[in-house]
């Protein structure tokens, strides 16, 4: 089969990925599993900081990279609309026979330009979705954005939902006849071959160093300042502990001045890192906290899974899905921040009981949530609705 997975991508990181966002990991693992079945996979991604190289050709996929402007808001929209004229290329080109789509921008307006293209179009937007309207970006902008969640919907030929509950909403949502049929339920995934390389001078630095991580964007729906507050209390107990929080976002510098508020001296913001180092504090870490308020299906909590750590997440639809509390992980109200100290309070306190907790949360996701267990259902939606060469 001939097929063209598009993802305009994060201006930090490529495809495949170095810094490792969970989209560009996503379309990454699906694209290198195909192409070792036989498959033809062609990808159209947005230019990033990390590789200028507008055409690479990388264990089997084609890599197409577009320029796009930088503004977050504007930046899916450029993308998608300077993508069309190479699109038509590329399809006549390969002969492809399906369009697998990672945005709702980028899904309509492809719509738009190729009517008869079948598209699917997986969903990992948790902004129009499950956020009051402006939460994640200006008020302004919601209406707009409604309009191509909807668009991206109602046009797609099938939807890929990465949870249950986003599978509900979206059935509710589009209020469609024969809804069930378009919405498949596939979850969130991650590709264990790529969590095997470490950098061995980063871990001699950490030594026997205590801490805990978050790994993600530092954006206002991850609730990282309460994650601050409650380390600032639970440090007067454990002096000795760190925190390292990972990630870029627009909240950066907020963050940096309000750790050096609290007097934070063993908490340590890193800002952009690769993904050999980021496996690399994943490993040696106590546990991942993951405080958000909103979430679709984190691919971090994943990969905490598959270094056997505990996870310290909300008790948010999106956490709940993956965790069963005291049994898989540790669930936590995120505007408890009590709750919050408890529970790490515990993990230092007992563990064996957190090494339990790492183990069984490895054997969930060994079970339902690895590329080989997904990837036949990704492929038979593809089935369904490609056309003929």
């Amino acid at each position: 089969m001939n097929i063209c997975i598009v993802s305009s991508g994060s201006i930090y990181d490529l495809i495949p990925p170095i810094y490792g966002g969970g989209i560009q990991n996503y379309i990454f693992s699906i694209s290198k599993c195909l192409v070792a079945k036989g498959h033809k996979i062609i990808v159209i991604s947005g230019l990033s900081y990390s590789n200028l190289k507008q055409y690479e050709k990388i264990q089997g996929i084609e890599i197409y990279r577009i320029k796009k402007i930088r503004n977050k808001s504007l930046s899916t929209l450029s993308f998608s609309l300077n993508i069309i004229k190479i699109l038509k290329e590329i399809i006549r080109k390969y002969k492809i026979q399906v369009i697998h789509t990672n945005s709702r921008v980028s899904t309509s307006i492809i719509r738009l330009f190729f009517p008869n293209m079948p598209i699917i179009f997986t969903e990992h937007n948790w902004d129009i979705l499950i956020a009051p309207p402006g939460y994640n970006a200006p008020s302004i902008f919601y209406p707009l954005m409604l309009i191509f969640e909807l668009m991206a919907l109602k046009f797609s030929n099938s939807i890929v939902c990465l949870t249950k509950f986003s599978c509900a909403i979206i059935k509710n949502l589009l209020w469609e006849k024969n809804i069930k049929k378009k919405i498949h339920h596939i979850p969130n995934f991650i590709d264990l071959t790529l969590l095997n390389k470490y950098n061995k001078e980063l871990e001699k630095k950490l030594g026997d160093k205590k801490f805990f991580i978050y790994i993600g964007r530092l954006e206002i729906e991850k609730n990282l300042f309460t994650l601050l507050r409650a380390f600032s209390y639970i440090i007067k107990e454990k002096p000795d502990l760190n925190l390292y929080i990972i990630g870029l976002g627009p909240l950066f510098n907020k963050l940096i001045k309000f750790k050096e508020e609290l007097k934070l001296k063993n908490c340590k913001i890193l800002g952009k890192i690769t993904n050999k180092d980021k496996y690399t504090y994943l490993k040696n870490c106590k546990g991942l906290i993951l405080p958000s308020f909103y979430e679709i299906m984190p691919t971090v909590l994943l990969e905490a899974f598959a270094f056997k750590k505990p996870v310290i997440a909300s008790s948010i639809p999106a956490n709940k899905s993956l965790i069963n509390d005291n049994s898989t992980g540790y669930l936590f109200d995120p505007n408890n921040i009590e709750q919050l100290i408890n529970i790490l309070r515990n993990i230092l306190n007992n563990e064996s009981k957190s090494n339990i907790i790492g183990e069984n949360g490895y054997k969930i996701l060994k079970n339902k949530f690895i590329l080989n267990t997904q990837i036949k259902n990704i492929l038979q939606v593809y089935r369904n609705y490609a056309r003929k060469k």
